[in-house]
């Protein structure tokens, strides 16, 4: 983009056949008008997308909100057999984490979703991915 800012009236006039000076220069000036228009219209939108991206809403599920309350109900129930992996689960802010104990130990999965969970990560597919980016799961 600033190559072409840099070097577009070079090019255009040797790539094309002006009848005077003053022609040459009238075009140019339209094109700048309307390159200073499209990068200011590109800065608003870069900007507006910031500010929807930050104040998005965090996705909380109503029927949760009880949990909320509390740190975290033990549930630790199997969930079942894939493949030859076996996971468990429990509630963390009535957020279902699951992670494999062959992994890692419950008791740093908690201290890992605490941690997450106090980075913002509010989601469960936020929680769980924190989680196991920190325990290095994947």
């Amino acid at each position: 983009m600033f190559v072409c800012g840099a070097n577009g009236n070079e090019w255009a006039w040797k790539n094309k056949k002006w009848s005077n000076v003053e022609e040459f220069q009238k075009v140019q000036k339209i094109w700048a008008i309307i390159a200073n228009i499209l990068a200011i219209l590109a800065f608003i939108v870069i900007i507006t997308l910031c500010a929807l991206i930050k104040n998005a809403p965090n996705e909380v599920n109503v029927d949760t909100q009880a949990a909320y309350n509390s740190e975290y109900v033990q549930d630790s129930s199997d969930v079942g057999v894939i493949g030859e992996e076996y996971s468990r689960t429990y509630m963390f802010h009535g957020i279902n984490i699951s992670y494999n104990p062959a992994l890692s130990k419950e008791n740093e999965v908690r201290k890992a979703a605490k941690q997450c969970y106090e980075d913002g990560n509010t989601t469960e597919e936020d929680l769980n991915q924190c989680i196991g980016l920190k325990l290095r799961w994947f």
